[in-house]
């Protein structure tokens, strides 16, 4: 069983994405890597593939991350 960020590292490794973080905060912390385009966006304007942190706070790292499937507003 694969938790949040599991799921998300197992997606972008499968997806040819080398050394993806496995958990959140680690995912969070390297967002700004080679790997990444890192922009805040209305949840609206999100696009299948997406990487979605929520925000727990101004000192936190996420608790939750997700990836878009369909552009749903997430």
């Amino acid at each position: 069983m694969l938790d949040c960020s599991g799921y998300v590292r197992q997606v972008f490794m499968a997806s040819g994405f080398s050394d993806f973080p496995g958990t959140s905060e680690a995912q969070w912390a390297t967002r700004r890597g080679g790997n990444w385009t890192s922009e805040v966006i209305d949840p609206a304007a999100t696009q299948p593939g997406d990487v979605i942190f929520f925000d727990e706070g101004p000192d936190a790292p996420p608790g939750l991350i997700a990836n878009t499937q369909k552009n749903i507003g997430y």
